[in-house]
């Protein structure tokens, strides 16, 4: 086998390969955007009422620390978040505390994992 043919060969099978990953790639990525678009598109339509927070994933929700009581400009209230998780995701969630303030625990069943 002469070495200019067996390094052509190789340089096509090494250039098709690089072509069908860099495909695969951008397939890839397309795909993931449509889907995060549809996932968030049908999780907006699970919101209801005047309950601010965001699906970053299908996964993951971000939202303001809910209030126990009434306060004007708080949209975010315990009960309703709480219903809100327990409807949709129901025995399949844990809430993360990011904030100062803490949680009271059997609001959420016992499911809060303090991190600050």
């Amino acid at each position: 086998m002469e070495p200019s043919y067996g390094g052509g060969l190789f340089d096509m099978v090494k250039g098709g390969a690089g072509r069908l990953f860099s495909n695969l790639k951008d397939n890839l990525k397309d795909t993931l955007k449509d889907t995060s678009s549809r996932v968030i598109q049908s999780v907006a339509s699970y919101t209801k009422g005047d309950l601010d927070f965001t699906y970053v994933t299908s996964r993951i929700i971000v939202m303001s620390f809910p209030m126990d009581n009434v306060d004007i400009g708080f949209r975010n209230q315990v009960d309703d978040i709480r219903s809100f998780l327990d409807s949709r995701h129901l025995d399949h969630y844990t809430v993360y505390n990011l904030s100062p303030k803490s949680y009271r625990t059997a609001k959420f069943h016992s499911r809060v994992s303090e991190c600050s």
